[in-house]
């Protein structure tokens, strides 16, 4: 349980700098933020015992493996609490599920799902949901195949090197075996552990281990190392926009790039095929700050926009970006 922290401009630029960064070291930070190696220490300590920084993650390209993510979102009976918990209980021991969310609006849950195929995906759905098939009111489903990640402008000045992520653009089969697996899932489970530490924990000899993450980077497999946070502790509400378009075109998908990069609140964009077009993860200080951006998506596409569906992440249950996949049942 982490301590309660005042977070000031400087804690913001240093998050700001290391948040798709996690492999910077201290004096490059220091060199960033404009501080000295010292603060930099201190103050990421501070960060990491008041729970503001909850460990590092991997980025990984699961399409390079050949994976399809599928989104879907549930909407539950409201008096049944107990096939609820049921419910995501299930999902949990899923070993295909890599995200569980409780979430507001119109749905009570959201999961991600990794698998190799439609096919596959359908029978993983129907194994689990089929057992609650009386408390589920409504369901939609999408394959999401792209997605760009930028960084969250809200913590620090846009003077920054911008460091981001696309990926998923050009799905293909990169073959790794079970040692590189191995190291894929412990990568996606670390929390501050160094690459020694992990080394021993998975039984892997480190030099071993640090040339299976060399050869995953230059394969476009693993695409670097960011740090997860606690968005509550920094006063920053998550959501999620599902938009819908009378046909998904080129021009639209450009034009929300170019908004998504000049805009501080949007961290992710995603390109889907299913019961939405593009999704959106936003992370808004202030009601304001979301119904700005909102409003400046139906007046730019007001002729194109069929829906636009905003889901507030309440909480997050399970993340992990490298699940233990399993195929069809």
């Amino acid at each position: 349980m982490g301590r309660f922290m005042i977070i000031t401009a400087l804690d913001k630029r240093i998050l700001a700098a290391i948040e798709l960064n996690a492999e910077l070291n201290a004096a490059a930070i220091a060199r960033i933020v404009g501080t000295t190696v010292p603060a930099v220490y201190r103050r990421i300590s501070r960060l990491i015992d008041a729970g503001v920084i909850l460990g590092k993650t991997a980025v990984i390209d699961l399409a390079q493996l050949g994976y399809t993510e599928f989104g879907l979102n549930l909407a539950i009976a409201p008096k049944d609490l107990a096939t609820r918990r049921r419910l995501i209980d299930s999902l949990g021991k899923c070993p295909n599920i890599s995200w569980i969310a409780e979430v507001g609006g119109e749905f009570d849950l959201m999961c991600n799902l990794i698998a190799s195929s439609p096919i596959a995906a359908h029978s993983i759905f129907e194994r689990i949901l089929g057992n609650f098939s009386d408390s589920i009111l409504k369901r939609q489903v999408c394959a999401r195949f792209r997605r760009h990640r930028f960084p969250r402008w809200f913590l620090g000045p846009r003077g920054y090197k911008e460091h981001s992520f696309s990926f998923g653009g050009v799905p293909t089969r990169q073959i790794i075996d079970d040692l590189d697996r191995k190291a894929l899932s412990a990568l996606s489970r670390m929390k501050f552990e160094s690459i020694r530490d992990i080394s021993k924990s998975i039984g892997i000899p480190l030099t071993t281990l640090q040339r299976r993450i060399n050869n995953l980077h230059a394969q476009g497999i693993l695409l670097g190392f960011g740090y997860r946070l606690d968005l509550m502790s920094l006063e920053v509400r998550q959501y999620r926009a599902q938009l819908t378009f009378r046909a998904i075109k080129s021009e639209i998908r450009n034009k929300l790039i170019s908004i998504a990069k000049r805009e501080r609140f949007i961290k992710l964009l995603i390109d889907c095929l299913g019961s939405w077009d593009i999704e959106l993860e936003i992370d808004a200080p202030k009601g304001q700050d979301i119904k700005l951006i909102i409003s400046r998506i139906h007046n730019e596409f007001h002729s194109e926009l069929v829906n636009i569906t905003l889901i507030p992440i309440l909480n997050t249950i399970q993340h992990v970006s490298f699940p233990v996949v399993e195929e069809g049942f």
